[in-house]
């Protein structure tokens, strides 16, 4: 019954969290998402009637103990604003798959299981001999939590990156759920803790967790949700051709409603050949690959400011370009003045 009462507190957190998609880091509910299935495998291991549908549930159970770790490391990394690069990430990730890949093997090989017996008694359980797979499993998961709490003491002094209480929090999920895997594997209970574990790690996460990302403006789409509607993004690919736009930029260009996209921008006509389609071409063209470039331009009495901005992929390589406009409002400067007399001229 605690599977099952674990596994259903799983999916209520994982419906709750859910709820602020635009508020959280992702890999907060990736964590959610991950211990709402290995809950899931613990719960199936206890209905299990055979060993071939215990070791289905547990290679399933398996999801948190092997990709939680890493989850979470990534989670402080955040908190911390430690900016880890792609590469590293997939790396990291790769390293847990290939692990889990052997998690599949059990019963067919001896690489993470040596060998495995099925038990009905009072409760459902495996009893193992490791293979040298699991040792891996454990280093990394060693690794993963020597990590998060190195990282998390060593910026515990920069108050103005992380609160000193996160850390707090964060280190004793971090010791709860390692504390109990080891008594787990050293007293051979015949029914698991972890999940009782996970589940009140998550409870203690979530809400200090929430509360930063709701007043982060790293993470909190929401805060800027107000910016977007008031400012005209057009985005194209590296080789000029149109690919999207806001809803706002179709009310600055309304040409923009009839533009094919993935195509070349139309040759003429329109507020953006009128006033952005040179500086544009122009930016793209450079020899001299600058930042950013921007001006300011007049149409019926407004006056309009944009800037033209390259969006990086891999290796900081230029895989296309976005236009950002807004309007000027209020008073307008002497020196904005004297840019507007400029473009007129």
């Amino acid at each position: 019954m605690i599977y099952l009462i674990c596994f259903t507190i799983s999916l209520i957190f994982l419906v709750y969290i859910l709820s602020f998609e635009n508020v959280v880091d992702i890999n907060l509910i990736l964590l959610v998402i991950i211990v709402s299935i290995g809950n899931g495998g613990f719960y199936a291991l206890s209905c299990s009637r055979n060993l071939e549908e215990a070791i289905i549930a547990n290679s399933i159970s398996y999801v948190i103990g092997i990709f939680a770790p890493v989850t979470v490391f990534r989670i402080v990394c955040s908190i911390c604003r430690v900016h880890i690069r792609k590469l590293f990430l997939i790396l990291e990730y790769a390293v847990q798959l290939v692990i889990y890949l052997s998690v599949l093997t059990i019963g067919k090989t001896g690489l993470y299981y040596k060998t495995v017996e099925y038990h009905a008694g009072p409760t459902v359980h495996l009893t193992k001999t490791y293979g040298p797979m699991h040792t891996a499993y454990f280093v990394s998961l060693i690794l993963y939590t020597l990590a998060s709490l190195i990282l998390g003491l060593f910026f515990v002094q920069k108050k103005n990156v992380v609160s000193r209480s996160n850390v707090v929090i964060v280190t004793f999920v971090n010791l709860l759920v390692v504390g109990i895997y080891i008594i787990e594997r050293l007293t051979q209970l015949p029914y698991e803790l972890m999940p009782v574990a996970y589940v009140i790690s998550l409870f203690v996460l979530m809400i200090p967790l929430i509360r930063i990302y709701s007043y982060s403006v790293y993470d909190n789409r929401n805060l800027f949700a107000g910016q977007i509607e008031k400012t005209a993004y057009i985005v194209f690919d590296k080789k000029g051709r149109y690919m999207s736009c806001s809803e706002y930029a179709t009310t600055l260009f309304p040409e923009l409603n009839s533009w094919e996209l993935d195509s070349p921008i139309p040759g003429s006509g329109g507020r953006f050949n009128t006033f952005l389609r040179q500086p544009f071409m122009n930016f793209i063209h450079s020899d001299e690959k600058a930042d950013s470039a921007g001006s300011s331009y007049e149409y019926r009495g407004e006056y309009y400011h944009y800037e033209i901005r390259p969006i990086s992929g891999n290796r900081a390589k230029v895989k296309g370009y976005i236009i950002q406009v807004s309007v000027v409002t209020g008073a307008i400067e002497d020196s904005q003045k004297g840019l507007f007399n400029e473009n007129k001229q």
